[in-house]
């Protein structure tokens, strides 16, 4: 997955590397439309990046997305509405407008990646995020809650469903 790179140099986004390091700063996104059928694990964030981004962006190539760990387009299609984000769906393809986004209460539906999306997201929105049933994230990265803190987060977690 390490297109995001390229896909976020797309966006405008500010990245440094160097040998075993990526760093990314913040910067004032722009849209992109991307084909997201070579790298379907990255559309949680690509979909949730996008909402920050001026402009309309375009994500096509979404069919298998509804048959990973939960239905990925569903799971954050409902986030990012609870979030105010202004979105449109059809059968393969997302828009995604620039939006002002507001924290919420998310279900990632036991799905790590999406869990994910959403904490990195709620560093840019206003109010307090919840992210419920927050620890399906050990499945791919156990010590994420804590990185994510060390970088200022305060999202709530909940073992609630």
């Amino acid at each position: 997955d390490r297109v995001i790179i390229d896909i976020l140099k797309s966006m405008n986004a500010r990245i440094e590397t160097s040998n075993d390091k990526v760093t990314v700063k913040r910067s004032n996104l722009r849209s992109i439309e991307y084909d997201m059928r070579d790298c379907p694990d990255l559309f949680p964030i690509l979909s949730a990046l996008c909402t920050t981004a001026s402009g309309t962006s375009v994500l096509t190539g979404l069919r298998r997305l509804r048959i990973k760990e939960s239905d990925r387009i569903k799971s954050m299609t409902d986030g990012l509405d609870m979030m105010g984000a202004n979105i449109k769906v059809s059968d393969d393809r997302m828009k995604i407008m620039g939006s002002d986004l507001k924290g919420a209460i998310i279900n990632p539906y036991d799905d790590h990646r999406i869990a994910m999306a959403f904490a990195v997201l709620s560093l840019v929105t206003r109010g307090e995020t919840v992210i419920l049933d927050a620890e399906c994230v050990s499945k791919s990265y156990p010590g994420f809650w804590d990185d994510l803190e060390s970088l200022g987060s305060k999202i709530r977690r909940s073992k609630d469903v």
